[in-house]
């Protein structure tokens, strides 16, 4: 049997695909850690305990008057 000589690239993806997989992998990575981030900071946010306003610095409402 006769051997089938074979080039260095057969079998193998080009290096620009690679890159360009490799690209769109630490973009897709990159999305993610922020989206994450500004998750924590939305939610550290919105749990962030305040103090209610005195009374006095309330504003009279139309329905609130006598």
């Amino acid at each position: 049997m006769a051997s089938i000589r074979r080039g260095p690239d057969d079998g193998r993806l080009r290096d620009g695909y690679h890159q360009a997989l490799i690209l769109a992998a630490i973009v897709v990575l990159a999305a993610a850690v922020t989206a994450a981030v500004l998750r924590v900071g939305f939610i550290r946010r919105t749990l962030t305990v305040r103090p209610p306003a005195p009374v006095d610095d309330v504003p009279d409402l139309p329905h609130r008057r006598p």
